[in-house]
């Protein structure tokens, strides 16, 4: 029996779009014998439809491949996330161990290295550029989803050619049948107890890019579906992120006939409730590109830095940019253009990436055919390992051990920050809701017939005359 393929991701958080990816490989690459699927912590799936994934530690030694990909993986930053900070050596070794413990892994089991197209979120400092440069010089096949991402390792100083192709999760209309789809749709209103009246729009928000309070950006929402006549579904695609508090916040401040998907039943309800709607508004990539994949028209409500981000890295490789909305008052303005536009610029997204994503399949497949190719890069890279590893204890000696004391409690005042900025968001939300009240009170009082008359003033004759 071949043995298995290690596939590296985080599978094991709540998150809509990285829990796609293990489907699409699996589809693309089931028939090359088992595949693992390898995560930070690992574990059952968070969401019904995913997969169950493994620890770096619980890989074998044996293997038939190793492939990193797709997401937002490639980055030495600590993890925000609440599931990967139990410890903060979780939280720091996290995400570099999807790339760089990947990267030893295949290096020791003497496999082919793929990347299979994730994306980098931000430039590496010059110690990590250096670390990430090793990890990739013996790449039997590497792929990135957008231009900046292969930019910024080019910074780095990472030598080997990597592709540029569309993020593999646009095989998600592959993923799901038209009546399992009709059902899951059906099923998300149904289960719910909420009765559906006419068509949908689907909304997805994260507090990160919020501007608004919530309790204008759920008028907002009301009124472009008001435009629309349309019935509003919010999705929570993220709970790993806080979306489904956030959906539940936005459903106590709107008037109207709402479906709330905040602990969603599937990832086919996700795609469903995408897939049947109208059009898609709101913060996740992966909500537009479903609905980019199924023909739906989209629009991303999100910032960015100024060089860009993986936002308009999708939008703009299919000329899509102008529908990158910065915030809810944005969205509200520029609906009315989306609603008239045709629908054809999102329909020929999936025809555009189709030869793409095929070429880009044939390569992961052909690397990991046989032995790795590589090998001169990997003895080259085995020495090199050894050498980073002697500089750093040549560099740093026992002060190593200062020094991760002193990143452990560097991770304990993020945590602590984290909070502190939690709690004042929830100061200043409760502050401008209060405030928003007290506008609309006083508001209400100077339209009053009533407003200029004395609190005893019945409004008859003056006694005096």
């Amino acid at each position: 029996m071949r043995p298995p393929l290690a596939h590296y991701g985080t599978f094991d958080v709540a998150n809509y779009g990285d829990l796609l990816f293990p489907l699409v490989l699996e589809r693309r690459l089931g028939d090359l014998g088992p595949i693992l699927h390898v995560s930070p912590v690992g574990g059952p799936p968070p969401i019904d439809g995913g997969v169950t994934s493994l620890p770096p530690d619980a890989v074998p030694e044996t293997l038939a491949g190793v492939i990193v990909g797709g997401g937002h993986l490639i980055h030495a930053s600590p993890s925000s996330l609440p599931d990967y900070q139990a410890t903060p050596t979780r939280a720091l070794e996290a995400y570099p161990s999807l790339w760089l413990g990947a990267a030893e892994r295949a290096l020791g089991a003497g496999a082919p290295l793929v990347w299979n197209a994730p994306g980098v979120p931000a430039a590496f400092p010059p110690r990590a550029a250096s670390v990430l440069a090793w990890a990739t010089s013996f790449l039997d096949y590497g792929a990135l989803r957008d231009l900046r991402s292969r930019e910024i390792l080019e910074r780095a100083g990472c030598s080997v050619e990597l592709d540029v192709v569309p993020d593999t999760g646009l095989d998600v209309a592959q993923l799901f049948g038209d009546r399992e789809l009709d059902h899951a749709y059906q099923e998300a209103f149904r289960a719910r107890g909420v009765e559906r009246s006419g068509p949908t729009l689907a909304f997805h928000a994260n507090a990160r890019y919020l501007r608004d309070e919530i309790a204008m950006v759920a008028a907002r929402i009301e009124r472009i579906c008001a435009r629309a006549e349309a019935m509003p579904i919010l999705l929570a695609l993220g709970p790993c992120h806080g979306d489904d508090a956030l959906a539940r916040e936005l459903r106590q401040r709107m008037q109207c006939a709402v479906l709330v998907v905040d602990r969603p039943r599937s990832l086919c309800e996700i795609a469903a409730c995408i897939a049947r709607s109208q059009a898609y508004i709101g913060s996740s990539l992966h909500g537009a590109l479903t609905a980019c994949a199924f023909g739906r028209k989209a629009a991303i409500v999100a910032r960015e830095p100024g060089d860009g981000g993986k936002f308009s890295g999708f939008l703009g490789a299919f000329d899509l940019t102008r529908w990158l909305w910065r915030d809810w008052e944005a969205a509200e303005t520029n609906f009315p253009e989306l609603q008239a536009a045709d629908p054809e610029p999102w329909c020929r997204v999936p025809r555009e990436a189709a030869p793409r994503l095929d070429r880009h399949w044939a390569r992961v497949r052909a690397a990991l055919a046989g032995p790795p190719r590589q090998t001169l890069q990997r003895e080259s890279a085995r020495a090199r390992l050894d050498a980073m590893r002697r500089a750093v204890l040549e560099e740093f000696g026992i002060y190593a051990l200062l020094l991760a004391h002193q990143a452990e409690l560097t991770l304990d005042q993020l945590a602590q920050l984290a909070r502190q900025r939690e709690q004042t968001a929830e100061l200043k939300a409760a502050y401008r809701s209060a405030a928003r009240g007290l506008r609309i009170r006083i508001a209400e009082l100077e339209s009053s017939p009533r407003a200029g008359q004395r609190p005893d003033d019945d409004g008859g004759p003056d006694p005096s005359d």
